[in-house]
């Protein structure tokens, strides 16, 4: 199973696109990759719950360093990430190639203008770290026909 398979789970309504990335955790004793991502619920993504993508048997993990700003900044710190399906092709040729019996992945963070990459023997598993949806303080998906509130002197 890979993360696209994940995200056709019934409780991952709008799977981990635009999920927060909270954390990367490598544990190089156990070869695990714990990745926390705060994920979209809801219509209108009005709602967000924790959780941890766990990767067993992980083969590597290489992050791509971040775009940042003149002054070392990032513009912004919420992490957006869109998972590719698989492996970027523009990264196979620099990364460690893979053994017949694994499989690889690479995520998009919006906010670094970057990716991380991974590989693995075993598929990935869902845990949820919330165990109730929180709502948001204002809705994330906007559709045909919504009105847009505008403010005066918003740029």
């Amino acid at each position: 199973m890979t993360i696209a398979a994940l995200e056709a789970r019934e409780d991952l309504p709008w799977g981990l696109h635009d999920a927060e990335l909270r954390a990367l955790h490598v544990d190089y004793v156990d070869m695990r990759l714990v990745i926390e991502v705060l994920v979209q619920y809801g219509e209108r993504q009005d709602r967000e719950r924790l959780a941890r993508l766990v990767v067993d048997d992980l083969l590597f993990l290489v992050v791509d360093p971040p775009d940042l700003q003149d002054d070392g900044s990032m513009e912004t710190r919420s992490g957006r990430v869109d998972p590719v399906g698989g492996l970027l092709a523009a990264a196979v040729g620099r990364l460690p190639k893979l053994p017949s019996d694994a499989y690889g992945e690479s995520v998009f963070v919006s906010d670094w203008n970057a990716f991380f990459h991974f590989a693995a023997r075993t598929s990935p598993r869902l845990e949820w770290v919330d165990v109730e949806l929180v709502a948001k303080g204002k809705a994330g998906a906007l559709f045909p026909g919504d009105d847009i509130e505008l403010t005066r002197g918003a740029t």
